[in-house]
């Protein structure tokens, strides 16, 4: 949500408004000066806004390798046309925008035919300048229908609702949370292993000592084992106590 004028505007409400206006074509009605106002306000103050708050969508993929990707789309061949890297012929990732012909790149393929060559690899005229994508292909991005990338998990989403799925996919690997255990797995089946795991804890409700499962436990012989310490404590300050009468 942004806030602009004391006033809120969701970036989809704002990207059906600016929709709306490029296929009614309102541009002729500039000489009105309220809605001049309006079209300039979304234009000059709001599409910035946008384009920084996309910009970082974007960016919240980067834990996602193009070859990740292109794997856990539900359906490749319904891709359009436009997310296809006019170099690799794959889905386009990180999309640079050659500014002649419009043609998307992935930003790794592009920039390993610039190290060869300064011209668009379609043959564009003059020299190649590329551009950020359009807001309406990240748009068409965020909208991919993918997998999770969890093995096991058969959940699926819209490529924009990945991250936050991530962060609480019972099917993401994990270690075990005791000490000392080496255990890695799916998040639902550490439940099931710290059910069972050696390395566990138990607390004694009778001689109050937190001990390992797989470890003997005997609360008289822990207790000896207190009365013992203590009694070497007593011990060491009677010593001192002796050593401090003597010095007098």
């Amino acid at each position: 949500m942004f806030k602009l004028q004391s006033k809120t505007f969701d970036v989809i409400q704002v990207q059906k408004v600016l929709n709306y206006l490029e296929q009614m074509g309102l541009s002729q009605f500039y000489h009105n000066s309220y809605l001049n106002s309006i079209i300039r306000i979304i234009y000059v103050e709001i599409i910035p806004i946008i384009e920084i708050h996309l910009q970082n969508q974007l960016m919240n993929f980067s834990f996602l390798s193009s070859s990740k990707l292109r794997e856990i789309i539900v359906n490749p061949s319904s891709i359009d046309k436009n997310l296809i890297c006019a170099i690799c012929q794959s889905l386009v990732w990180d999309p640079k925008e050659c500014s002649q012909c419009q043609n998307y790149f992935c930003s790794e393929c592009i920039n390993n035919t610039l190290k060869q060559t300064k011209r668009c690899p379609i043959r564009c005229p003059n020299k190649m300048k590329l551009n950020a994508p359009h807001r309406l292909l990240r748009t068409q991005m965020y909208e991919l229908q993918v997998k999770c990338v969890n093995t096991g998990c058969p959940k699926q989403m819209q490529l924009q609702n990945l991250e936050s799925h991530m962060k609480q996919c019972e099917y993401v690997e994990t270690r075990c949370p005791y000490p000392d255990c080496l255990f890695q797995d799916s998040l639902i089946r550490i439940e099931l292993h710290k059910a069972s795991c050696q390395h566990r804890t138990r607390n004694c409700e009778k001689c109050l000592v937190t001990y390992k499962v797989k470890d003997s436990h005997d609360c008289l012989d822990i207790v000896i084992k207190k009365l013992k310490k203590q009694e070497d404590t007593i011990n060491e300050l009677l010593r001192r106590v002796d050593y401090l009468e003597s010095q007098l």
